[in-house]
């Protein structure tokens, strides 16, 4: 959606949510909402899977419903559904969003023929952060992780973390062709655009513009932000929290 006019905010003096108490997440959810909602965001994107998991709710509670607000779970668990060649579903994310069992839930709740397997792969994100990935200490984690004994005979693998799609090819090679690997970004963006359509909020600028917001600037975010993106942009501070 290239005629989208963005606006981001990432929460890097809290992050990684990963680790922290669902509390907490929610309450960071519901400030960074006010703040979006603050530049006129027509819609929300809580673009983690932690804080979809604790901090959704909040978050529509802040809107109080004037915009829609699209979550990273459910688009994916509706995915999911569809596929009706799926038996064995593995899922992968954050302690937190492990721990939450929430993929597990809202796939079982549509499939619930469907066997859902999840762990926890908390070194994954820090290896993103840091830039090992595509490297040999990557695919030796994965397969660290992947001789857990759950993951036996999965036929696909929910990527349960925003970070992860960067982990995309090291996973397909350790995994092989048998297991489909499930992107939740292209998921969501395409939700997102249906959402938009149906709403009548689909954006037309020729002159779209991208704002990025952060509540603690960092060197590291800033090299970080430019890889996700694919170019130079430009980190503005927000404290939010006063």
């Amino acid at each position: 959606m290239p005629n989208e006019n963005i606006i981001y905010f990432g929460d890097t003096a809290h992050l990684p949510y990963g680790d922290k108490s669902a509390s907490a997440v929610a309450h960071y959810s519901e400030k960074i909402a006010a703040f979006l909602t603050s530049q006129n965001a027509k819609t929300i994107v809580i673009a983690c899977n932690t804080a979809s998991s604790f901090g959704y709710h909040a978050v529509l509670k802040q809107v109080k419903n004037k915009i829609p607000v699209v979550n990273v779970i459910d688009p994916m668990a509706q995915f999911v559904s569809t596929h009706k060649n799926f038996k064995k579903v593995g899922v992968i994310g954050t302690k937190g969003t492990i721990s939450s069992h929430v993929y597990r839930e809202r796939i079982k709740k549509l499939s619930p023929n469907l066997k859902v397997v999840e762990i926890a792969t908390p070194l994954l994100a820090p290896l993103v952060e840091e830039n090992f990935y595509n490297t040999t200490i990557s695919k030796l984690v994965l397969a660290e992780y992947f001789k857990n004994p759950e993951l036996t005979d999965i036929d696909s693998l929910v990527l349960g973390c925003t970070h992860y799609p960067l982990l995309k090819d090291d996973i397909a090679a350790v995994l092989g062709e048998k297991v489909t690997i499930l992107d939740s970004s292209e998921v969501i963006a395409q939700q997102l655009k249906k959402l938009l359509e149906e709403k009548n909020l689909l954006g037309n600028s020729e002159n779209a513009t991208q704002k990025f917001f952060v509540s603690d600037f960092t060197e590291t975010f800033d090299k970080n932000a430019r890889m996700f993106f694919g170019h130079k942009i430009t980190l503005a501070q927000a404290n939010i929290w006063q």
